[in-house]
């Protein structure tokens, strides 16, 4: 299956307890026959609430080509 979230603790603040931090897969995409995770959103989750702070959506990608990617 597709692994849709991901959730640990992590430091935030020097001299502060960790927060809850994670990551969560959006959506899904083939690129070249391997599916991988299209849109992403990673957040800090403290007891205040949820709070996104990256999302991207990738449109292209290459790997394992020998040749200069364009």
């Amino acid at each position: 299956g597709d692994i849709i979230q991901v959730e640990g603790l992590r430091y935030r603040n020097p001299g502060e307890p960790p927060v809850r931090w994670g990551g969560k897969s959006l959506a899904f995409k083939n690129f070249d026959g391997m599916r991988i995770p299209s849109e992403v959103e990673v957040y800090w989750h403290p007891d205040e609430g949820y709070q996104p702070y990256f999302r991207c959506t990738i449109t292209d990608l290459a790997f394992d080509t020998p040749e200069l990617y364009e």
